[in-house]
């Protein structure tokens, strides 16, 4: 008789500060956005804390942002826990507040097109 026991990894969706995570283990990706209607500045955050658990947030996923118009940003608003940054992140976001973006060295991912046809920082 064969026993099969499967573990499953549970994800869990949440978000805050219209930011949606995902939430595996201790770490948190950035999976989308709900664009704010008015400017508002876009904080993203090093870690967040969900049911008493602290989460590191190391990845911006595929089509996060894409879209947004209304985030103003500063330089370095990308933290530095950040290890990757999926397809088309920002595209079609239009920054305000910024000429130029810099990405963390901890970044060791830039995706295809990440900040396609964005306007603002270069």
């Amino acid at each position: 008789m064969f026993w099969l026991f499967l573990s499953f990894i549970i994800c869990e969706t949440i978000t805050q500060d219209g930011i949606e995570f995902s939430l595996e283990g201790n770490t948190a990706s950035i999976t989308g956005s709900t664009c704010p209607e008015s400017l508002t500045p876009l904080n993203i955050p090093s870690t967040i804390t969900y049911n008493d658990q602290n989460y590191t947030v190391k990845s911006i996923g595929d089509n996060a942002f894409e879209g947004c118009k209304t985030y103003s940003i500063t330089e370095d608003f990308i933290p530095t826990t950040i290890t990757r940054i999926g397809v088309r992140a920002f595209a079609e976001c239009q920054f305000h507040g910024c000429e130029t973006l810099t990405i963390p060295s901890s970044v060791d991912t830039v995706s295809a097109e990440f900040i396609a046809n964005v306007s603002g920082p270069s």
